[in-house]
């Protein structure tokens, strides 16, 4: 396996380290940093329990590469409070509220809480529970965590400690040699452990090279579905291209033409608290702000998105209701032909999405029914009503996005939910897994799009 040396500011400490490319960062930090504090649940992303702040943003460590962070600025939860001096506020409300229970997912909450401090949060139960919707407790209920939240965040607020650095702990961790650093030889590698270099483009025209010249390769934007599938074995890249510092993939405007511009590294949570996008293009903001749980919003990007196409992501739908047109490097290509069937679309293996083009519309709506612990739509419905037609498209139903055409037909006749009476969606055009079988799926979309047209008739 091929390993880089980067540097990483720990805790408040610059740190040199030679990790493996396809390392990730929470086995970075407990076995190369002996930052033990931060633990490994799931591993896929969903439990939280390796929540760490990274440039002031709650991420799971788990499904971040450390070479993602290098040069990043990295806080766990052993930066917060010094052996033998008081705990950090949000540690304190912890303890008086009885928030700590077998203790394993608490760094997690502790540290998506700080992230929570920047992101204006209201303190209130409900407001705290969908905030800390990426974490998980098996211990018992989250009163205790919530009840904690509720006290500390205004305290942290009023004092003006918008974002906490932190203390002299990280001076016992401080090992600037690499020769120093806990190695992992000792550990025994995973049966389905990935092999593959990383390399950080600084350009679109140098990432192009590169996938020219590596066929196998796989562009790397969030990777919040690239790197699950490929520690499942899913995928296997013989190299992944960092895209995060190529500027021209961050853009997010409005143009001349009154058509929303949102790059493809532009992050979920980005869209979803742009005043632009909530004020022109509400739908794209409230979609964006219902994937996943916030720390997937803060590292997952809408071209990493569609690029996967996943056949429960949410993003797909909005892209092909809205009637948008992907910029790639090469050309401009419509929603409609972008798609081409589950996990498949139209890019050709050496072709980056640079950004989407999202027109003007009347008004839209996305509504989805979640899988409960992963936040992906069983199904989704997005319907984008524009002056003269409406557009429905369908996620979740097995095989990739899916355009309702009947529905569309009726409501550009008539915008009215009794226009949609007795239509139901065909199930063969979705598919039965262990969550949902495709007669249930083809009922639950049709309930969705009487819920989103009813929705907009009252707006």
């Amino acid at each position: 396996m091929s390993s880089q040396l980067i540097t990483l500011h720990i805790n408040g400490q610059t740190r040199q380290l030679r990790v493996e490319d396809s390392e990730a960062l929470i086995d970075t930090l407990r076995e190369r940093c002996e930052l033990t504090g931060s633990h490994q649940g799931c591993d896929t992303a969903q439990c939280g329990a390796c929540t760490v702040v990274v440039d002031g943003t709650a991420i799971k460590s788990c499904n971040r590469l450390t070479l993602q962070a290098a040069g990043a600025a990295v806080l766990t939860i052993e930066g917060l409070a010094s052996e033998g001096m008081p705990l950090h506020l949000i540690q304190q409300a912890f303890s008086r509220h009885h928030a700590l229970q077998c203790g394993y997912c608490t760094p997690g909450f502790v540290m998506r809480a700080l992230a929570m401090v920047n992101e204006a949060v209201p303190a209130e139960p409900q407001a705290v529970r969908h905030a800390l919707a990426g974490n998980l407790c098996r211990c018992t209920g989250y009163e205790g965590i919530v009840n904690a939240l509720c006290e500390v965040l205004p305290v942290l607020r009023g004092a003006g400690l918008m974002s906490v650095q932190p203390n002299d702990t990280a001076q016992r961790y401080a090992s600037p040699s690499v020769s120093e650093l806990a190695p992992m030889g000792a550990m025994e590698p995973a049966a389905s452990a990935a092999s593959f270099q990383v390399k950080r483009p600084a350009t679109l025209k140098r990432a192009i090279e590169w996938l020219a010249q590596h066929p196998d390769a796989r562009p790397l934007a969030g990777g919040q579905s690239l790197l699950p599938a490929i520690r499942l074995g899913l995928a296997a890249p013989s190299h992944l291209f960092d895209l995060q510092d190529i500027n021209e993939l961050h853009e997010l405007r409005v143009d001349e033409r009154s058509h929303l511009i949102i790059g493809a590294m532009v992050s979920h949570a980005r869209v979803a608290t742009n005043p632009r996008v909530r004020a022109g293009w509400p739908m794209l903001a409230a979609l964006a702000g219902g994937i996943a749980d916030q720390q997937v919003r803060a590292a997952g990007t809408l071209g990493g998105s569609l690029a996967n196409h996943d056949p429960a992501a949410c993003w797909p739908a909005g892209v092909l209701a809205s009637g948008a047109t992907i910029i790639t490097t090469h050309r401009e290509i419509t929603a409609d032909a972008f798609f081409t069937g589950l996990f498949g679309t139209a890019l050709a293996s050496d072709e980056l999405i640079v950004s989407v083009r999202f027109p003007p519309a009347v008004a839209g709506r996305y509504l989805k029914f979640e899988q409960p612990a992963s936040r992906f739509a069983l199904v989704g419905v997005a319907v984008v009503r524009f002056a003269q037609w409406v557009r429905v498209a369908i996620t979740g139903l097995g095989s990739g996005v899916y355009r309702w055409s009947k529905a569309e037909a009726l409501l550009s006749e008539r915008f009215d939910s009794a226009a949609l009476k007795g239509l139901t969606l065909d199930p063969r055009v979705a598919s039965d897994d262990l969550h949902a079988p495709a007669e249930y799926r083809a009922h639950i979309a049709g309930v969705l799009l009487q819920r989103a047209v009813a929705d907009l008739q009252r707006d």
